[in-house]
């Protein structure tokens, strides 16, 4: 229980670390094209997306994507 515990603990961990990572990719290619902030927003939505994905996927396995949920194959 303990590793299951420590997995859920780092999720919120991993959403907000997805955000940024994608916002500073952004900031740098909107940067480097000249495009500001268009770039930097679409890094925000990707990341949230994803990192949401990620949360909930590792908080509740199978909620989203059934061919993960565990016991089935």
């Amino acid at each position: 229980m303990t590793g299951l515990g420590g997995k859920r603990s780092t999720a919120g961990l991993t959403f907000g670390a997805a955000i940024v990572v994608f916002v500073l990719v952004g900031w740098w290619l909107d940067d480097h094209f000249g495009t500001s902030p268009t770039l930097l927003l679409i890094g925000f939505g990707l990341g949230a997306v994803g990192g949401f994905i990620h949360l909930v996927e590792t908080v509740s396995p199978g909620t989203l994507f059934k061919a993960r949920k565990k016991g089935k194959n």
